[in-house]
């Protein structure tokens, strides 16, 4: 499959929790693997007053791209 075709894939597959951190991927390469992802997450999941994501969050939106490119 093209790295187009991954893309799309990536894009139209998405799983619930990508969704609900509002997680997208916007980039894929297999050569060298490199896949982007952008988030928009809400004030939901931040604290101090909705200005900083909680870290296990971000943890969360580390993992994703990785896990992707592994599989």
């Amino acid at each position: 499959m093209s790295d187009k075709g991954i893309l799309k894939l990536l894009k139209t597959r998405k799983a619930d929790f990508l969704k609900v951190l509002g997680g997208e991927a916007t980039s894929f390469n297999s050569s060298p693997p490199e896949l982007r992802m952008k988030f928009e997450v809400g004030e939901e999941f931040c604290h101090s007053g909705g200005k900083i994501i909680q870290g296990g969050f971000i943890t969360v939106m580390l993992d994703a791209p990785m896990a992707h490119l592994v599989i």
